[in-house]
């Protein structure tokens, strides 16, 4: 069993320029502690060189296509020039899905690691995407991409497939015991605290999502309390006329106050994430309540995968 590593989803537009220029505050100064971020070229964000990044090449975003847009060559140079060094990096792939040429899928995929692994700059960390159709189909794509020299793996292309636990867990877990140890495996896209915990539990060594900032976007405030990661609807504004109504009562956050690194700071200069933002009023910190959330959300995250880990290691012990 070992802690794994969780790298949240970046987004370029996350506490912009102009939430900087308005409060004075960088982004990465609302947030705890974190193991590092996953930063797609796709959304592209500039992280402080401190911090540990994995990238990768935005899969997800050309998936449709029939020939990607990008190969070994020129997601190298992008890679060189945009990412921080001895970041991990992923090879450029094309995701196996229904309704496609798998064949040909399968080909480009297997050409493109081979040839990646050789392009890939000195400075950085070369990993390769495991994906199959099946699980066997997996592990021989795991054991041909040791084979080339790969030391790092992710298994992609699971995201989509959240609600089928018994598989995912089966699936990561066969991919985890048919490699050595010493071998990364990271997890695409899954990291709710029931997964976590199973990643710890399997040894995977790092995941990565962006749950913390989809709720925030849709008015959820996390809280980590009494080893539950609870949810709390934001704090409503107004949109009615208070005469239309015989009995009146306003919408509030039922979410306790929070002293994480987001929050102390926010409040600091009047701002509440727990308040979700007018829709039909101007509002000065309308971004920064959102986005400010959305740090909040992830301090809680990363608090409760931490208090997880350490239960199970208690529990492990005894």
């Amino acid at each position: 069993m070992k802690r794994t590593k969780y790298f949240p989803v970046m987004a370029h537009n996350v506490w912009d320029k102009k939430s900087k220029e308005k409060t004075g505050v960088d982004w990465y100064d609302l947030i705890d502690g974190v193991d590092g971020w996953l930063n797609s070229l796709h959304y592209y964000r500039e992280i402080p060189e401190d911090q540990f990044v994995l990238y990768d090449c935005g899969g997800w975003t050309y998936r449709e296509m029939e020939i990607p847009p990008i190969d070994s060559k020129s997601i190298s140079k992008e890679y060189r020039k945009k990412c921080n060094p001895n970041s991990m990096v992923i090879a450029p792939d094309h995701m196996l899905i229904p309704g496609v040429d798998l064949d040909f899928r399968r080909k480009w995929n297997k050409e493109q690691a081979a040839q990646f692994i050789d392009d890939c700059p000195e400075n950085l960390i070369p990993m390769a995407a495991v994906h199959g159709m099946n699980i066997d189909e997996r592990l021989n794509a795991a054991n041909d991409l040791l084979d080339m020299g790969y030391q790092h793996l992710a298994v992609g292309g699971i995201a989509g497939r959240a609600t089928e636990k018994d598989f995912i867990i089966d699936l990561v877990t066969a991919v985890r015991k048919e490699v050595k140890e010493s071998i990364w495996v990271h997890v695409l896209g899954i990291t709710g605290l029931n997964y976590y915990e199973e990643w710890c539990k399997i040894g995977i060594d790092s995941c990565d999502g962006s749950s913390y900032l989809q709720k925030a976007l849709f008015g959820t405030y996390l809280y980590w309390e009494d080893g539950n990661l609870k949810e709390y609807d934001c704090k409503q504004p107004d949109t009615e006329n208070k005469e239309d109504f015989l009995l009146y009562v306003e919408s509030e956050c039922q979410a306790p106050p929070c002293d994480c690194k987001a929050c102390k700071t926010l409040n600091e200069l009047n701002i509440d994430p727990r308040e979700f933002p007018h829709e039909e009023i101007e509002e000065t910190h309308r971004s920064e309540k959102k986005y400010g959330r959305a740090y909040h959300n992830l301090n809680h995250q990363i608090k409760a995968q931490k208090e997880t880990y350490e239960k199970l290691k208690k529990d492990n012990e005894n």
